[in-house]
């Protein structure tokens, strides 16, 4: 593999790792880009631009697993309290890295310290139990939202979304636009299934509201399909050197899809452990 890493330009080499980290968003938790990252031997604006990202991510990654600990929670499920309490301090120590690495642009630092606002008033909210599980989920999934937003702006800041080299664009594109939303998908899925396997009951229309997720998911799935093939396209070698990865990737997402269905979707009795399925989604 090195010899393979040895013989790639800056480009290439940049393409490659990226589309490498791509298991890194099978599942909402999964492994961010930092090993990978770090064996890129490209322009200092390539390798700033990736540590700022995987910070973002980062920080993206454990908001998301907090909005399912709070879901078990504020259900009722008091052992995931002190795990929610330790999530809690590493999303504030997650933004707090964010902030540091997002001082220029002035637009990306003004929506980084609003993020930050946003978080520190929702973080107090659910300590302090002022939220049902739902507004929770809605204030999560708003503040994830900005997080994207401003993950794309430090994208076009730094000119990586724009990167004339047709593998790094589709590579970029993939690992760090289609896949986050796909992940958001997936974490959504995780912190409305803890609460209601917390409750032991499903009501039709939260049934039908995970179904509408899942089927977002498989359209998800679809659409990083597709950016491979355009990678493909772009870079056969690339492709070949992460076919395997990448098909990880979508297997670990179907295998998250299909625990849905059987623990909750399908079941006639929504008796399995939430704490269980936290752990398996995450």
């Amino acid at each position: 593999m090195l010899s393979f890493f040895n013989h790639l330009g800056i480009g290439r080499k940049f393409a490659a790792v990226a589309v490498l980290a791509l298991p890194m968003f099978a599942v909402p938790s999964g492994m961010l880009v930092r090993t990978h990252l770090a064996a890129i031997d490209s322009a200092r604006i390539e390798s700033e631009s990736m540590s700022r990202a995987g910070a973002m991510l980062r920080a993206i990654q454990l908001t998301q697993q907090h909005r399912g600990l709070s879901a078990g929670s504020l259900a009722g499920a008091d052992a995931m309290q002190a795990t929610r309490q330790a999530r809690q301090a590493e999303v504030d120590q997650a933004l707090d890295k964010v902030a540091t690495d997002s001082a220029d642009p002035m637009a990306l630092s003004a929506k980084v310290t609003e993020l930050r606002k946003q978080w520190q008033h929702l973080a107090a909210a659910v300590s302090g139990k002022s939220l049902d599980v739902d507004q929770s989920h809605l204030r999560h999934t708003a503040l994830v939202r900005e997080q994207l937003v401003a993950l794309q702006m430090l994208l076009d800041a730094t000119g990586l979304s724009m990167d004339s080299d047709p593998a790094v664009h589709h590579a970029v594109s993939a690992v760090l636009g289609t896949m986050p939303q796909m992940a958001e998908s997936l974490g959504q899925l995780r912190g409305l299934g803890t609460a209601l396997l917390q409750r032991h009951e499903a009501t039709a229309p939260e049934r039908e509201r995970l179904a509408s997720l899942l089927e977002r998911v498989r359209i998800q799935q679809g659409d990083i399909r597709q950016a491979f093939a355009q990678l493909a396209r772009a870079d056969r070698q690339v492709a070949q050197a992460s076919s395997v990865e990448f098909g990880a990737a979508l297997d670990a997402s179907e295998r998250a899809l299909e625990m849905l269905e059987g623990k909750i979707l399908r079941a006639a009795k929504l008796d399995f452990p939430a704490a269980d399925y936290f752990a398996r989604m995450t």
